[in-house]
């Protein structure tokens, strides 16, 4: 189904923040380190530089994610189409399609790393390289049990990421907000009986105790999204956001937040840059008719960012220790040439498994709802 140009916008941002994961993994797995560099030239500033900021990419992942995914559940609730069991299938189909497979990929991908390079890099070095300034980093693990958890979306909470995907991280807190907004939501709905309302806040708090700190403060960034779905639901103020003037006062506060990164503080934070964003997504999703070459460019990377979030890592640790086995390089053409065949080829790998798995995901919710409602009959 073609999507409204109204949210080409968001498509190519959500898209480029996963290709700056990928770009930036992909550097700090070739090159030295910047602070390493003798003469760095202005090319090496400006590569260094564009791929300096995954966590912040993270960032609006959940921005984007507190906008898309909270605003349709209050929707549903609008429109009384509000079901449990078809959330949890729209949920499930969408993660799992894409994320099970890329289990199994990373496991491939190791042993044949693993078995390539004598194990470097899947011994802890990985971590000291993706980390850095941490150092004596523990094996990467490949156990049952990390399978599982990390499946069931239990990373950073009960396991470790598996394996050498270490973007997984950022799942398991994507998936406890899609389980604690609608509890919070259901807690608030006009008309929802005092008993529910209890067992709701009961759960939502009870979840949020167990999950670790860092995981609830970037659920308050989660929220920020939500926040400009509602702020897109007046009239008033989403004029106000979308004047040129406004969206370019926010455009400045963001790029004065990300240069302050190297700084710290509040300004540095990432509940600033959160609360920028969301502010700056009715600028985004205002009406407007792009380019065709930006529309179809968009739609593309917006279509197979998650598979690519997902699947990158494993392959290119596989090629760096698995099949290149070199010290991280110095930059230069060479080694620029070969990011860009490296990148190339992720960009081609992840197309393949987004066509052979995330485009099915609609036929995957075809079947979980098809399996509830065999369910719900035999429970008749």
């Amino acid at each position: 189904m073609k999507i409204s140009s109204r949210y080409l916008l968001l498509d190519l941002a959500r898209g480029l923040a996963a290709l700056e994961v990928c770009g930036n993994h992909l550097r700090r797995l070739l090159l030295l380190p910047y602070s390493e560099l003798p003469h760095p030239t202005l090319f090496d500033t400006l590569l260094y530089g564009l791929t300096s900021l995954p966590h912040q990419a993270v960032v609006l992942f959940f921005v984007l994610s507190g906008f898309l995914v909270a605003g349709s559940v209050e929707q549903s609730f609008r429109q009384g189409t509000w079901s449990w069991t078809d959330y949890a299938a729209r949920r499930l189909s969408r993660l799992w399609t894409v994320l099970l497979p890329c289990l199994l990929l990373t496991l491939f991908w190791d042993q044949c790393g693993i078995h390539l390079g004598g194990g470097h890099g899947y011994d802890g070095a990985l971590k000291d390289v993706m980390m850095e300034g941490s150092n004596s980093n523990p094996p990467l693990t490949h156990s049952l049990s990390a399978f599982i958890g990390n499946a069931l979306f239990l990373q950073t909470i009960s396991v470790d990421t598996f394996g050498s995907n270490l973007a997984l991280w950022s799942l398991a807190n994507e998936f406890w907000y899609y389980v604690i907004f609608p509890l919070l939501f259901m807690v608030c709905v006009p008309g929802t009986k005092l008993l529910h309302r209890l067992i709701y806040l009961a759960l939502a708090l009870l979840i949020l105790w167990w999950l670790p700190i860092e995981m609830v403060q970037g659920g308050l960034i989660w929220l920020m999204g939500y926040g400009a779905w509602k702020v897109l639901r007046s009239d008033s103020l989403s004029h106000i956001l979308r004047h040129p003037l406004s969206a370019g006062a926010i455009a400045v506060g963001l790029l004065a937040s990300l240069s302050a990164l190297k700084r710290g503080g509040w300004l540095a934070s990432d509940f600033t840059l959160g609360w920028l964003l969301s502010l700056f997504i009715p600028f985004l999703v205002a009406p407007r008719k792009p380019p065709a070459w930006l529309e179809s460019f968009s739609l593309w990377l917006s279509n197979i960012s998650y598979t690519l979030y997902l699947a990158h890592l494993p392959l290119l640790v596989f090629l760096l220790y698995g099949v290149l086995q070199k010290q991280r390089l110095a930059p230069g053409p060479s080694t620029y040439g070969l990011y860009a065949a490296f990148l190339l080829l992720t960009l081609l790998y992840t197309q393949g498994l987004w066509y052979l798995f995330e485009r099915q995901s609609h036929k995957v919710l075809q079947g979980m709802r098809a399996l509830i409602a065999r369910c719900s009959k035999l429970c008749d």
